[in-house]
């Protein structure tokens, strides 16, 4: 499974509209159309992860999983390395 370095990677992808960008901080609207399994990624970044439908279910090398349910967010650190599992 490929390690992506998260925001950088999300740039070029279909289903990622950039909805600011200036420099190194940046909006990023995520829609899927089916679930992620095992995601592994590195945030270059601190992240506010909004669940506008859905969840996703985090999970720390350090402790336990996290688990964002629909309609919820989270601040992210920068320079963690997360699994990620998005339903």
């Amino acid at each position: 499974m490929l390690l992506e370095i998260l925001p950088d990677s999300l740039y070029g992808s279909s289903n990622i509209k950039v909805v600011f960008k200036n420099r190194s901080s940046s909006i990023i609207y995520k829609s899927l159309s089916k679930s992620l399994l095992n995601k592994k990624m590195v945030l270059a970044t601190s992240a506010i992860l909004v669940v506008v439908n859905g969840e996703q279910t985090i999970s720390k090398y350090d402790s336990g999983d996290l688990v964002v349910n629909e309609n919820e967010m989270v601040l992210l650190p920068k320079k963690i390395y997360i699994v990620s599992q998005i339903l």
